[in-house]
């Protein structure tokens, strides 16, 4: 029976919640031993999905479940978890840097309101790169009662240690060991703020590595270079390519001249000849599988595609070095006051005269030299035998994400509206559509580009996208009819404003978070709207003119011989605003949205019908 758990506990008053974690890493004899035990309190059916447990693991490391049981409202054990609940299956996931991962997982979930759910279990590594990566959240969206991590180590064991937004921690050090605690308590949930940075970034954590360690082989942490020069050590003896593939790739670049038109050469025929595919590897997933088992299979994951194109470079003799990132929309920023494993995927830089080129080797599509959003705008690691460094990758500049839609609409002989467009894509538009143009079917094209013209209802009659990878940008012709682009008002005709999609902001005092844009957006419209009235018919909107620190918006309208001619540019700056700066940046966003509600273009009845 669970002392004080009745109606009147304050706990059920609160909602579904963490009650209670514990967790306790020792670090004996070489081996990391994880001690974990959660209560958790669930008071309506619609919180059940917390009652989803799993229990992550690497391959050869798996749990050992001590208790899992569920308790009604009167403390009374109504369920126990038996092994037959517990199933294990493969956490697979696109792109990942890790590809043994597993997950123990069981239901626990019950009938009656409220009721709570207890488990503890245990884990042993016998190789680690970190103590311990730790937040009190099980899920950033439940809020926590109490949560504590005790972590035990040597004294003698050096450790890499940064926390943020932690309670003061209490050390003991007594019988040869170092005990530290931390505690925290009535932790609110974190709510999704839009464009915001990675939760884990802003919430209380600690991160605990050693200094040296031996996983696959011995290796340090205490500076990025010491972690680099590990790397390096691991991957020494990995680029052998067979003998036939070194024959193909003489006769690639036989009579080439210029490293970078090589380089484009032998990336174009890896992009073909191989295909990304999740593979089970050892040590972790940290060391890729040698060059020849590429050769062989045709498949790897990136760390495979990666060794294999830097080894088809080697032999000739072209120099490019591995470069770990942390890639994604919305990536986690590399802490740099704790060297070692931060990151989910590799690429590959040449040096070129005086330059260097990024090599993406997972994607089948993207040209050579293309630092496109999944690894633009932020850190990573450059693999350099002793000398590996933390250095920058290129942004994607606003010229380099440039959209520019030229639109005309005229008028069928059926009354419906004609709508011809011809679009060139730069940025991440370029990327998704590269990937359309080659995967999706007819129906599925046609979808994707309807939802990206710059206008409502329109069923797409004729479509024709071109590819310009050495201008790294796709061009859209497309041909539609739309229905209901003119909006009749008793004698009047209304054109309104076209759709533009800008930020989906909270408002100010909603707002608890930075916003973090790291891609900038560019677009330039010019739309010509053939006319059949008099100008003297036509009224048209005031301009709009907006320029802040934050962006531009640029829109007006113009009669030009028979037709109108509407002109509108948007650019959105890359970077970060703290609470402060978010109210001008709401309010730039605002400003241009009411001053478009009255951009519209009234036509007047002919006086003399």
């Amino acid at each position: 029976m669970l002392v004080g758990y009745g109606l009147l506990c304050p706990y059920i008053l609160a909602g579904s919640q963490i009650v209670q974690t514990k967790t306790k890493i020792t670090i004996d004899k070489g081996q990391k031993i994880i001690e974990r035990s959660i209560e958790i309190e669930i008071t309506k059916k619609s919180d059940n999905w917390m009652a989803e447990i799993e229990v992550p693991f690497k391959l050869g490391n798996e749990p050992r479940i001590f208790t899992a049981s569920i308790f009604d409202l009167n403390g009374t054990e109504v369920r126990k978890i038996k092994k037959k609940d517990i199933t294990s299956k493969s956490d697979i996931g696109s792109g990942s840097f890790y590809e043994d991962e597993y997950i123990k997982s069981w239901n626990m979930s019950w009938n009656t309101y409220p009721y709570r759910i207890k488990y503890s279990y245990s884990i042993t590594l016998k190789e680690f790169l970190y103590v311990c990566n730790y937040t009190p959240y099980e899920s950033w969206e439940i809020p926590v009662d109490k949560a504590i991590l005790t972590v035990e180590l040597p004294t003698d064991f050096q450790i890499n240690i940064s926390t943020h937004e932690t309670q003061k921690v209490d050390s003991i050090i007594a019988d040869e060991l170092k005990s530290y605690t931390w505690e925290w308590s009535n932790l609110s949930p974190y709510k999704k703020e839009n464009y915001s940075p990675p939760i884990f970034e802003s919430a209380p954590r600690v991160t605990i590595t050693p200094l040296k360690f031996n996983y696959d082989i011995k290796g340090s942490q205490t500076t990025w270079e010491d972690y680099g020069l590990w790397q390096h050590t691991m991957h020494q003896g990995l680029d052998d390519l067979t003998e036939s593939e070194k024959k193909i790739i003489s006769n690639l670049i036989k009579g080439i001249d210029g490293t970078a038109k090589k380089v484009g050469i032998l990336h174009a025929y890896m992009q073909k000849s191989t295909r990304y595919i999740y593979v089970g590897l050892e040590t972790g997933g940290l060391k890729p599988y040698p060059a020849s088992y590429v050769c062989k299979n045709k498949f790897g994951d990136c760390k495979a595609l990666t060794n294999y194109m830097q080894a088809v470079l080697a032999y000739c003799a072209i120099p490019s070095y591995q470069v770990d990132v942390y890639a994604g929309k919305k990536p986690i920023r590399i802490d740099p006051k704790i060297p070692g494993q931060q990151f989910n995927h590799v690429v590959l830089a040449v040096p070129v005269a005086g330059d260097t080129l990024w090599l993406e080797n997972t994607s089948k599509y993207l040209p050579y030299d293309y630092t496109g959003r999944f690894i633009q705008n932020r850190r990573g690691l450059l693999i350099k035998d002793s000398t590996s460094t933390l250095v920058n990758i290129p942004s994607l500049e606003l010229s380099d994400v440039a959209e520019t839609r030229i639109t005309q609409i005229s008028k069928n002989d059926n009354e419906s509206i004609n709508f011809k467009a011809h679009n060139t894509y730069k940025g991440p538009l370029y990327e998704s559509l590269l990937y359309v143009k080659n995967e999706f079917n007819e129906k599925e094209t046609k979808d994707f580009i309807g939802k990206i013209l710059p206008i409502n209802n329109a069923t797409i009659t004729d479509l024709e996208i071109e590819v310009s990878n050495n201008e790294k940008e796709i061009i859209v012709i497309v041909e539609s009819e739309v229905r209901n682009f003119i909006i009749n008002a008793g004698r009047h005709k209304i054109i309104p404003a076209m759709p533009f999609e800008l930020l989906d902001l909270e408002k100010p005092a909603q707002r608890t978070r930075t916003v973090r844009i790291l891609t900038p957006r560019n677009i330039n419209d010019t739309v010509s709207i053939k006319i059949t009235t008099t100008n003297d018919q036509i009224s048209l909107p005031e301009k709009i003119d907006i320029s802040t620190e934050y962006g531009s918006f640029y829109e007006s309208a113009a009669l030009v011989n028979d037709s109108i001619m509407i002109t509108r540019s948007y650019q959105l700056y890359a970077g970060e605003y703290n609470l402060e700066q978010y109210v001008g940046l709401y309010q730039f966003n605002k400003t241009i949205s009411e001053k478009r509600k009255s951009f519209v273009i009234l036509i007047k009845p002919n006086e003399q019908d």
